[in-house]
């Protein structure tokens, strides 16, 4: 038999394709690099034609928000985040994604637009036969596919606004206000300069409100988010959890986080149903809390 080689020498019989050359490693890099830009130059785009689809009825918005939030999450954290969490683009995909429905006033304008310049076109614009029965074929088959969708009820219909206005900030403060008389807030808690908040509204009114803080190390604790007892029970809280993960898109964090007394049961069980684990028990005399996280999905 051959003698052994022996088991000290394992980088001499490693094979050479399990090393990657320095030129390989940077062909890779420039690679991923360049798929970054193509993904991000093919969101922007698809972007924009969503956005003009608001004001065109042939332009499709969802389909090309969709496909613009697909191509930022291979590109992007900040850019999806900031999409997904945009108090007006982002209720379009969302409402699409998780709810699979469409608001009526969205139908109403979709098809009144589509309608009257399909018509236009049908009966004004050209007199082939041809043209006049494509257009009319769109036209059938576009109106179908949006009353396909469910229509979204308005007490469904959660707008998560940013208080970054005077008109904003005083309604925030007056929500606080009737929120503290409800006793749906503690008595201790008031809004701190570095607080991200935002207004929570549903069937025309403001019906609670979020306050978030970036914290180092990657984490974004919620700080509160505050209902008033009408709009309990309507999943307002779990949408809320859901925009707060595209918050931390947007920044560049990994962990939500938060610290819920003990006494709370209500709260620890509704950020335990949405996914919060409990990492840490705080004891203060009679006073038990709870720190609870939750990874955001990269």
């Amino acid at each position: 038999m051959p003698p052994s080689s022996g088991g000290g020498n394992g980088a001499a019989n490693r094979p050479d394709d399990l090393t990657i050359h320095p030129a390989d490693r940077m062909e890779k890099i420039a690679y991923f690099v360049f798929m970054k830009i193509v993904y991000t130059v093919l969101g922007s785009l698809t972007l924009a034609l969503g956005i003009l689809g608001i004001f065109l009825p042939l332009l499709p918005t969802t389909p090309f928000l969709l496909l613009s939030a697909w191509c930022y999450c291979r590109s992007s954290d900040r850019l999806y985040g900031w999409l997904m969490g945009h108090h007006v683009l982002g209720g379009y995909i969302r409402n699409y994604r998780d709810k699979r429905a469409i608001t009526p006033a969205g139908k109403a304008v979709s098809l009144a637009l589509l309608w009257i310049t399909l018509c236009y076109c049908i009966f004004a614009v050209t007199d082939r036969l041809w043209l006049q029965l494509l257009l009319g074929a769109v036209l059938i088959g576009v109106t179908l596919h949006i009353l396909s969708f469910r229509t979204l009820r308005r007490s469904e219909n959660l707008h998560i606004l940013p208080t970054d206005t005077p008109a904003r900030k005083a309604r925030r403060d007056a929500l606080l206000a009737r929120l503290r008389k409800e006793q749906s807030l503690p008595p201790d808690f008031v809004p701190a300069a570095d607080h991200d908040s935002f207004l929570l509204r549903a069937e025309g009114k403001d019906v609670g409100c979020a306050f978030f803080r970036r914290q180092p190390e990657g984490r974004l604790a919620v700080e509160g988010i505050f209902l008033r007892r009408e709009a309990r029970g309507r999943g307002y809280a779990r949408e809320t959890f859901a925009f707060a993960e595209y918050l931390c898109k947007r920044h560049g964090l990994h962990t939500l986080c938060a610290t819920i007394d003990g006494r709370n049961g209500r709260g620890v069980a509704v950020y335990a149903k949405s996914g919060f684990l409990i990492t840490a028990t705080l004891t203060d005399g009679n006073t038990t809390r709870y720190v609870m996280e939750r990874t955001v999905q990269p």
